[in-house]
């Protein structure tokens, strides 16, 4: 009895042993490849990022162009408070036979699309950690489509109003849903190429703006100014269907623990023969380095250590490095279109001078 307890001991003792050697080699393999997914992407070129990564290119390109619509959608109001078919519509009629916008709606047209996407950023933050970025920018495509049907169909102004905010609170998602998607698909070499594109498509959507409106100056009736706002319409069909068959962020799914969806993704994104890149050595890179934030996250922080030490320093130079795109005048320029017109430019000459002034934005 006592030997057969013995032997039953040491045989437990023997598979504790073997099952702490293989815990610890999987530790040492998953470390090593960990390594190998650093050194990979460490090293690799741009010309190698471009030959191996060109699936995860056009993905992020295909879903980046989700931003062109919400520059659109953000420079609509200011444009066509010049607009003589729209300031007939919902304006007054001046002494001298003209219409305009009361000074007050103009503000307040404005003010909704940047109170909307102000909204939408901050919920898309709330909502990005519990739902993948992917779904929810097909979310806010459906979102779109249907609040554009109150702009389109608007009678009043305050109806106008409505829909200008509802349809800019899922353009809020846009920006922070692309931007993350394309920095997580893409190697770090590509990343600020593809990023960039981002801030590129808020340039595209202004001009596609101006170009419309300036297109459409000639259409007699309010026609004129709701097919304006039913070009928005062309975006979010196509959109929401490349985000459907887009491969999800694998950074995403790891922090998810979902390991083995992230290996797909992974192979989706990358062409590169596996003795050149190897999607286990980029996992077990994602892996490390989210096991490092979330070390780091155990340290709890407040807002106000941003003004601390070396902190201060980096919220200088975010703040200085996003302030600057506003404080040389961007809002004031928005209304230039409308400005032009009270110096005494025709509305057609003012629709050309405003495209010509957003092409090189």
């Amino acid at each position: 009895m006592t030997s057969t307890t013995h032997q039953a001991s040491n045989s437990e003792d023997v598979w504790v042993d073997n099952s702490m050697a293989q815990d610890k080699e999987a530790a040492r393999e998953e470390e090593g490849a960990e390594l190998v997914g650093n050194q990979v992407d460490a090293h690799l070129s741009v010309k190698e990022a471009l030959r191996y990564y060109w699936k995860a290119i056009f993905w992020s390109f295909l879903i980046s162009n989700a931003t062109i619509m919400e520059s659109y959608d953000l420079i609509l109001n200011n444009l066509l408070i010049a607009y003589p078919a729209f300031q007939k519509s919902f304006g007054e009629q001046l002494p001298n036979g003209s219409w305009s916008l009361d000074s007050q709606w103009q503000v307040a047209l404005k003010m909704s699309t940047n109170i909307g996407l102000t909204i939408g950023v901050l919920v898309n933050g709330w909502l990005s950690d519990r739902w993948p970025p992917r779904l929810l920018m097909i979310g806010a495509h459906i979102l779109v489509i249907a609040f554009v049907f109150i702009s389109f169909f608007a009678q009043r102004i305050e109806v106008l109003f409505v829909g200008s905010l509802l349809t800019a609170i899922p353009c809020g998602f846009f920006v922070p849903a692309t931007s993350a998607y394309a920095a997580e698909i893409c190697p770090t070499k590509l990343r600020g190429y593809m990023t960039t594109y981002v801030n590129l498509g808020w340039v595209i959507g202004h001009m596609i703006a101006a170009g419309v409106c300036q297109g459409l100056l000639k259409v007699q009736g309010e026609w004129s100014w709701r097919i304006v706002y039913a070009v928005q319409w062309a975006w979010p069909v196509p959109l929401a269907v490349a985000c459907w068959f887009a491969p999800e962020s694998p950074w995403w799914l790891a922090r998810k623990d979902r390991i083995e969806d992230a290996r797909k993704s992974l192979q989706r994104l990358c062409s590169a023969p596996l003795d050149v890149i190897n999607p286990d050595d980029t996992l077990a890179m994602i892996q490390g380095i989210l096991r490092l934030e979330r070390e780091e996250m155990k340290i709890q922080g407040t807002y106000l250590d941003c003004f601390k030490d070396t902190n201060l320093r980096r919220t200088e130079v975010a703040v200085v490095s996003w302030g600057g795109q506003i404080l040389p005048g961007f809002v004031i320029q928005n209304y230039a279109t409308y400005f032009f017109t009270l110096a005494g430019l025709s509305a057609s000459d003012s629709f050309k001078i405003s495209l010509g002034k957003l092409s090189p934005d």
